[in-house]
């Protein structure tokens, strides 16, 4: 679980250094649920994903995903 917590961070950061946090956030949003596809206990964690507006908010919750999942 934690290499698929590690490559959608790379993956969330890589996509705000090319083209910005503020269009970065919306567009990961899609990929989340692929990224964790079929993983018992994700839909509170993506429920807070849906949520979020910066990269601060998914920090945390992609390293909690990591550290209870």
């Amino acid at each position: 679980m934690q290499e698929k917590v590690e490559v959608c961070k790379e993956h969330l950061l890589a996509l705000c250094e090319n083209i910005g946090e503020s269009r970065a956030i919306p567009i990961m949003k899609k990929f989340y649920a692929r990224y964790f596809l079929a993983i018992p206990g994700f839909k509170p964690y993506k429920l807070q994903l849906m949520e979020t507006k910066t990269l601060s908010d998914v920090l945390p919750i992609l390293k909690s995903v990591g550290d209870n999942l």
